[in-house]
């Protein structure tokens, strides 16, 4: 089947702006799901870009200690980039996308 993104790790995350959390070049088909970490302290929003910066698919939020599948990254389709912002309050949250 071949390598999908797993990343897990921390990211500053403000109330105002999405940063970018990690990104990938899908050369197979992705779902990925999206988990916050129960430590975290709010909930957080997230979403898929694709290399032009346009949005693929829509928003998710997430609770502390759950997790969110997004939504189908057709193969070979270049790059996407994983952006969250906190929903609550800013600050350094644990996030896993696998």
């Amino acid at each position: 089947m071949g390598i999908l993104v797993n990343w897990n790790g921390t990211v500053y995350l403000t109330t105002s702006a999405y940063s970018n959390v990690t990104s990938s070049n899908n050369i197979f088909n992705d779902r990925p799901a999206v988990t916050s970490d129960a430590s975290n302290g709010g909930k957080i929003r997230v979403m898929i870009v694709n290399s032009k910066g346009a949005q693929v698919g829509g928003t998710k939020d997430i609770s502390p200690g759950k997790s969110v599948k997004l939504e189908k990254i057709p193969w070979n389709s270049g790059t996407y980039t994983l952006k969250a912002k906190a929903l609550n309050k800013s600050g350094t949250y644990r996030i896993g996308i696998d």
